[in-house]
């Protein structure tokens, strides 16, 4: 009997990914698109002729980050070794640079983030700010850093494929909603070591919640923004952690320590520019959590 083996390595954060000896291995990972660039026109093949005797050799190339040119050594007709490209007969495809990064539940600037090179005409479309789950190929370019040639990117609704909850855990949830003291029993439970500050407590437990807008039958977020003033650092530094953590997609940011950017800008990255999405596009969905803003 035969058995057909999965090689892909499947993988539950970006950190892990950079620490394991797979480079030349298929990955399956999932993350946030942090950054990402315009595409751009890369060689697969280049024509090159030869500067002695005319002759054409086709090269195939190995498209890389940054993109580099392989070229023949000499030529097999009459030995010469200058050569020059012509576009004309060369082949081409479109490719695009973008940053994926472990963002879930993560502390912005601390997470891990790794550079994708996306090709064809998966280059074309956007995923700026999306939950992606990746499969490709780990590669490291000239500088000896990881880079992922991507083969496959799917684009996964944030909260349905962030959680799984089972037939149990919806039956408890379901039960829950129907007892008319929930709030206030959510508000006793919530970071236990912090007592009072019920009306802050209120406000941050409704950030986590959406309302369904049945007309559309889609999610409709309504959103709730809280500013917390207190003298008391450590209860606001907890709470503000606390939400990121419990949250399904949350970015917890520390003002003091960080530059923090809100909406997107543009950054270089290889020659090109790539369009960096933001702590908002980040937190897409979800809560973003910024402690002492200055």
């Amino acid at each position: 009997m035969n058995t057909k083996i999965d090689e892909k390595q499947k993988l539950d954060s970006i950190k892990n990914l950079k620490k394991q000896s797979l480079i030349g291995k298929d990955v399956v990972f999932k993350g946030m698109i942090d950054a990402e660039g315009p595409f751009f026109p890369v060689s697969t093949e280049i024509a090159f002729e030869c500067m002695s005797c005319l002759r054409l050799c086709n090269v195939k190339q190995e498209i890389q980050i940054p993109t580099t040119e392989d070229k023949p050594d000499q030529c097999k007709e009459c030995g010469g070794r200058s050569f020059r490209p012509l576009s004309e007969y060369s082949s081409y495809t479109d490719a695009k640079i973008a940053t994926v990064t472990d963002v879930l539940n993560g502390e912005y600037g601390k997470s891990e983030k790794i550079n994708l090179l996306i090709e064809g005409d998966q280059a074309h479309e956007e995923y700026l700010g999306e939950l992606v789950e990746v499969e490709g190929i780990l590669r490291k370019n000239g500088s000896n850093s990881p880079f992922v040639k991507v083969k496959k990117i799917k684009s996964l609704n944030k909260h349905c494929d962030v959680l799984t909850l089972t037939k149990e855990d919806e039956s408890k949830i379901m039960k829950l909603s129907e007892d008319p003291n929930i709030l206030d029993e959510m508000v006793e439970s919530f970071t236990g070591s912090i007592s009072g500050l019920s009306d802050v407590k209120k406000s941050l437990i409704l950030q986590l919640f959406v309302c369904r807008d049945s007309s559309a039958g889609e999610f409709d977020f309504k959103p709730v923004h809280s500013l917390i003033v207190s003298e008391n650092e450590d209860a606001k530094e907890e709470m503000l952690k606390y939400v990121a953590e419990i949250s399904p997609i949350s970015t917890y940011i520390d003002g003091k320590s960080s530059k923090i950017q809100i909406i997107p800008k543009y950054i270089p990255s290889y020659g090109n520019k790539l369009l960096k999405t933001g702590l908002l596009g980040l937190s897409d969905e979800g809560v973003l959590c910024i402690n002492n803003i200055n």
